[in-house]
């Protein structure tokens, strides 16, 4: 699972009416799975140990919960399919190609959509790949998180190397053509080198993508306990800091382009987009429906988060057919403020012009009392009409993106 998945922490919203410009990009679905082996030591999202019990209450619960809105919304038509979790490469097969076969039957799924699936090395076998492919899945997203045995046990993780790069071969086996990777950098223990080990072992196997996030202590998780007390060593921000130029750097030169802050997409001469065209929904003000435990919808400038209980949410939609624990919808402001910060995330930013004609808000002058200081502090770019973060804006975005709080 990915340390950084969206939805990052969001400003204090003011629950007002307000309009809900509209955007050419089609939505999506996310799906949370949220069983895993066991818990990484950095994970902050509901997800729990495999249970046979509640797993045979929640997956019908999920299939309800896909049902029900699909005949609310008349039958959306959406174009990308994200299983998150979690592990969900660890249900068995056809549990997962059920779930997949509720969504076709509940929204109108593009022919050329985007369907992924969060997978763990250890959790992978070809006749489970050729499953998945029979039922659509055409990209893999895999959570590798280091290279280095010592770094994966360090935060818990229940795969070595040699089953990371076996998962990569079973995938190419199987015929996906669009694999992307996870990297951590930061992680306790880890030094300069190690990541540049890490950096070279991913390039090796010949990805699609790759995800290389900064390693974030998140309350209540179990690194973040063991750096409070002492166990563990607080992350060195420097060297962070220095990784980050490092993959930027060492990505640049083997062909990928550096299209989101912590996402980095191949090149390829065949013209193919191996951008996460799902994730892309999120930075670009998009619709998309969530759906399982914790999971976030976005609807017509409406949010609605679910109950963050796995036990729970099995039993709100088995009573009432809704899991949703909160919903609101967002004023004018409110939206353009989150378009901003989320917008601000790609590196190509924001079309200034475009900004003003589908918010109404002159970005700029709107949130001038924050962002001049960061213009001034060479954070931010205005060149050409767009508003982008700069490459010293790019390892203080979480600073930027406080501008529009």
């Amino acid at each position: 699972m990915n340390p950084l998945q969206f939805p990052m922490v969001l400003p204090t919203l003011r629950q007002h009416g307000g309009p809900a410009p509209q955007t050419n990009v089609l939505p999506g679905v996310y799906v949370h799975v949220p069983f895993c082996r066991t818990k990484c030591t950095y994970c902050a999202f509901v997800s729990g140990d495999f249970d046979e019990g509640l797993a045979a209450r929640y997956l019908p619960a999920l299939d309800a919960e896909i049902r029900e809105a699909g005949c609310a919304f008349g039958r959306p038509h959406i174009d990308s399919v994200f299983f998150g979790g979690g592990t969900p490469s660890l249900l068995p097969a056809n549990e997962l190609v059920r779930i997949l076969e509720a969504v076709r039957d509940s929204f109108d799924v593009s022919d050329d959509a985007e369907i992924t699936v969060e997978m763990n090395p250890g959790t992978l076998t070809r006749e489970k790949l050729d499953a998945y492919r029979a039922a659509g899945v055409n990209r893999a997203s895999v959570g590798v998180q280091s290279f280095d045995d010592t770094e994966l046990a360090s935060i818990g993780r229940v795969h070595d190397a040699k089953d990371a790069r076996a998962a990569i071969g079973l995938l190419r086996e199987a015929g996906f053509d669009n694999v992307s990777l996870d990297l951590i950098a930061g992680l306790p223990l880890q030094r300069i080198e190690t990541w540049r080990a890490n950096l070279a072992a991913a390039l090796e196997l010949s990805p699609d993508h790759l995800s290389l996030y900064l390693l974030e202590l998140h309350p209540g998780t179990r690194l973040s306990r063991d750096v409070e007390a002492g166990r563990v060593a607080h992350p060195d921000d420097d060297l962070a800091a220095a990784m980050y130029e490092e993959m930027i750097e060492t990505l640049a030169g083997a062909g990928f382009v550096h299209y989101e802050i912590s996402n980095f997409a191949k090149a390829s001469p065949d013209g193919l987009d191996r951008r996460s065209r799902h994730n892309e929904k999120y930075w670009l003000d998009a619709d998309y429906f969530g759906f399982g435990v914790s999971a976030h919808g976005y609807v017509d400038g409406r949010r609605r988060s679910n109950v963050r209980s796995i036990a729970g949410y099995a039993d709100a939609i088995e009573a009432t057919g809704s899991a949703t624990a909160e919903e609101f919808t967002l004023d004018a402001r409110d939206r353009a403020s989150e378009a901003a910060f989320l917008g601000l995330r790609r590196t190509a930013g924001i079309d200034l012009a475009g900004f003003e004609s589908r918010y109404g808000i002159n970005l700029l002058q709107a949130f001038a009392d924050g962002l001049d200081p960061l213009l001034e502090a060479g954070l931010l770019d205005t060149s050409d009409g767009w508003l982008r973060l700069s490459r010293k804006g790019l390892l203080l975005s979480n600073e930027v993106f406080q501008a529009f709080v």
